[in-house]
């Protein structure tokens, strides 16, 4: 088939769209035939408006598309450049952390909006922030946690002193919005972490577990990030950057890189603790 020029050429939005076609017309065919999966209709928003695509027939497809394997993150970006769609966006958000395992007790969220969170994409090849990253993961975290307490974090760098506030509870786009608003407020500086867990513990008190998202930039040069003393039952600190030597180990469970998988990871992780602690009281 190959030899003879004959091999069908698969109809995918890729291709589709590469042989000269009118754009809108081939967007509104696609959609109709259902031939976009989640992702692809997610990553093509702002390609799609560009050229014209009818905003009802794209609601309707965000509406019925299967999502349940798209990371929360991909919504946070697509609401970027669709900010007219976010209502049916953050109804495909929650539609795919239903049902995700919870994480009991008080979870305490510490989240880093520092200027190196704001000012670094992922890497090269990505417009994707670090606070992308966290925002999400602090989405996920309000959805997945049975009791959570959301602060964020950043300080003066010239006074070495942090700045800290309760983020409001919130759900979906309201809370990453009432992160991503954080950030001048508090300064921008870098995290202050042993300034930041003793400012918490003295509003908190307890917790089950504490996470910080961060990309690990402490700025404090009289208070070492290992001084910090961790308060929660279990303690996290999520390295959401790409540096080799971060702050957080000792006391903390140190969790390189980042993946919105890493809640149910430390849901699997306790739930393993607790087993093991039940199977050895019986054994007694």
């Amino acid at each position: 088939a190959v030899l003879d020029d004959t091999l069908e050429v698969p109809d995918t939005w890729e291709v589709s769209l590469s042989v000269g076609k009118d754009k809108k017309a081939t967007w509104e065919r696609l959609i109709a035939e259902k031939k976009l999966g989640a992702l692809a209709l997610l990553r093509n928003l702002r390609a799609m408006q560009e050229v014209g695509v009818d905003m009802a027939l794209i609601e309707e497809a965000l509406q019925g598309m299967n999502a349940r394997r798209v990371l929360p993150f991909r919504f946070i970006t697509a609401a970027r450049y669709a900010p007219r769609l976010e209502p049916v966006l953050e109804q495909a958000l929650f539609k795919v952390t239903v049902g995700l395992s919870l994480l009991p007790g008080k979870t305490i969220l510490i989240v880093d909006v520092s200027g190196s969170m704001y000012g670094a994409s992922l890497s090269g090849r990505s417009d994707l922030t670090r606070a992308d990253v966290a925002c999400s993961l602090a989405v996920l975290a309000r959805e997945m946690c049975q009791e959570p307490v959301i602060y964020a974090t950043a300080g003066d760098d010239g006074r070495r002193i942090h700045a800290t506030a309760l983020v409001p509870a919130r759900r979906g786009f309201a809370l990453r919005d009432a992160v991503y608003a954080q950030c001048k407020p508090l300064g921008g500086g870098g995290i202050f972490l042993k300034q930041v867990i003793d400012f918490v513990r003295d509003k908190e008190k307890t917790a089950d577990r504490i996470i910080v998202i961060t990309d690990e930039q402490d700025c404090d040069l009289v208070n070492k990030p290992g001084s910090a003393q961790p308060f929660g039952v279990n303690n996290y600190l999520i390295n959401v950057a790409s540096n080799q030597n971060g702050i957080g180990y000792g006391a903390w469970t140190h969790i390189d890189g980042w993946s919105e998988a890493v809640l149910r990871y430390i849901a699997a992780v306790e739930g393993e603790a607790s087993n093991a602690s039940d199977d050895s009281e019986d054994a007694d």
